[in-house]
């Protein structure tokens, strides 16, 4: 009988670290696009609520 060795990974515990490791790293994209998605509101509404652009559509 041979001892298994720790460093020795199943299909289980790999499957479980691709996992965790894309998880992680969806995780900080996501956080990304909703930061960036909060900046681009913010402009957009200083884009396009202002009086300039009022007065124009108005005339």
């Amino acid at each position: 009988m041979s001892k298994k060795s720790p460093f020795v990974f199943n299909h289980r515990a790999i499957f479980i670290n691709i996992l965790n490791f894309y998880t992680r790293k969806m995780k900080k994209k996501n956080q990304y696009d909703i930061f960036l998605y909060i900046v681009q509101q913010l402009k957009m509404k200083e884009l396009w609520d202002n009086k300039e652009d009022e007065t124009w559509e108005n005339a």
